[in-house]
């Protein structure tokens, strides 16, 4: 009998580990190539280039800066942007804590539909795809430096042009915190 309930507890603790293993492991990817017209904007502790085309905006509230895509024609209503939101923490907390905790703060109208942990430039950052109700698609970025955390959004409609995607998808790829 406690042969037994050893080898079911021995079993449990191996599925328990190698889950905890999963999470915790990145894929290493390649920086993206970013063609050499795009514009540098370097903040005191982060680094992000983007298009020409694209619209630098400061004066976003919670926000460190918004990069606005152009309008796709006159009744496009809603420009797709990426934006910076750095979050001061009252103490260093683990990156796959933080994750957890923010998943499970996200409001109701919004699901997870991938989660994901990547290396980029010796970088580790957690990669989020979330859809609303309100047929937004948010693609986030999670970076931990410190007791900061580093919140990069790009926030698109679904039928957005190829073009708006790629373009959104290198912006977030080229991020670095220094």
């Amino acid at each position: 009998m406690k042969h037994t309930q050893y080898i079911v507890i021995s079993a449990m603790l191996a599925v328990i580990l190698s889950c905890m293993q999963k999470t915790k492991q990145a894929e290493m990817i390649s920086p993206p190539d970013i063609p050499s017209d795009w514009r540098l904007l370097e903040e005191a502790d982060c680094l992000v280039r983007y298009p020409t085309d694209w619209e630098l905006r400061k004066d976003v509230p919670g926000a460190l800066f918004c990069l606005l895509s152009g309008q796709t024609s006159p009744d496009d209503l809603f420009r797709d942007n990426v934006n910076l939101v750095v979050e001061p923490l009252a103490k260093e907390v683990p990156i796959d804590r933080y994750v957890s905790l923010s998943i499970s703060k996200i409001d109701s109208k919004y699901k997870v539909t991938e989660k994901k942990k990547y290396i980029v430039g010796g970088q580790e950052y957690f990669h989020l795809d979330l859809t609303g109700e309100d047929r937004l698609r948010l693609s986030l970025h999670i970076f931990m430096k410190g007791r900061k955390a580093y919140i990069l959004t790009f926030t698109y409609e679904p039928g957005e042009s190829a073009k708006i995607r790629d373009e959104g998808d290198k912006i977030m790829k080229s991020f670095s915190v220094k």
